[in-house]
């Protein structure tokens, strides 16, 4: 950025954290409203937990990031799916953790392509 130039966003998952070589990030798919009670709410998070679009659509993240950060990194591990509830919505999220071979490694979001060596 030219420094009179920022990106904002507002994101409901963490792009990522970076301490020392320890890299987490967090991949969303699948939205569904949050229901009136209780019961309602658990019901639509179930029907999101089993939708096999919403479910497809998490998997094919999944491999992306672990693609993605494969060459960067020694190791690589995710989460099983599990329910992300907010004030309004709940959504399909994994949750990574990985080690980067290196301190000199830049890691990029999901969004911004392959983790990549500098230099």
């Amino acid at each position: 950025l030219d420094g009179e130039t920022a990106f904002l966003g507002v994101s409901p998952e963490q792009l990522f954290s970076l301490r020392g070589r320890a890299l987490s990030t967090e991949a969303l798919a699948g939205t569904r409203r949050r229901g009136g009670t209780d019961a309602d709410d658990a019901q639509l998070g179930a029907q999101l937990l089993s939708s096999d679009k919403d479910l497809r659509e998490v998997l094919a993240v999944r491999d992306f990031l672990t693609e993605a950060l494969a060459e960067a990194c020694e190791t690589i591990s995710h989460s099983e799916p599990f329910l992300l509830t907010q004030k309004h919505v709940q959504h399909i999220c994994l949750s990574f953790n990985a080690t980067l071979k290196s301190t000199e490694t830049r890691a990029q979001p999901a969004t911004g392509g392959k983790a990549a060596r500098r230099g």
